[in-house]
């Protein structure tokens, strides 16, 4: 694959990146970290570092939400797969 590089600036800092990602990808997600980044540092967080792991921390925190999510749909799924195949079963048989 194709690596595409991009420059990015996050809280007025630039930064050269090479990855997989398409081009409008890698600046959404730069721009949704700079938003959260000034948010931070807006809400009184003085040092940029401590500023980077805090966005980190939730963006980190929303992505296993959101995989917890998936498994539980993925498991729900499977149930109500399992509970169709039963009443197939029991209508007309094995199949």
């Amino acid at each position: 694959m194709v690596k595409n590089r991009v420059k990015v600036s996050i809280c007025d800092t630039s930064y050269s990146l090479i990855g997989d990602e398409d081009e409008s990808h890698v600046f959404r997600a730069a721009a949704y970290v700079d938003t959260a980044m000034r948010a931070a540092l807006e809400a009184g967080v003085v040092e940029r570092e401590k500023a980077a792991v805090l966005v980190a921390l939730q963006l980190a925190s929303k992505v296993l939400k959101r995989e917890e999510l998936a498994h539980h749909q993925i498991e729900e799924s499977r149930r109500l797969l399992e509970k169709i195949e039963r009443e197939i079963y029991l209508l007309v048989g094995p199949f």
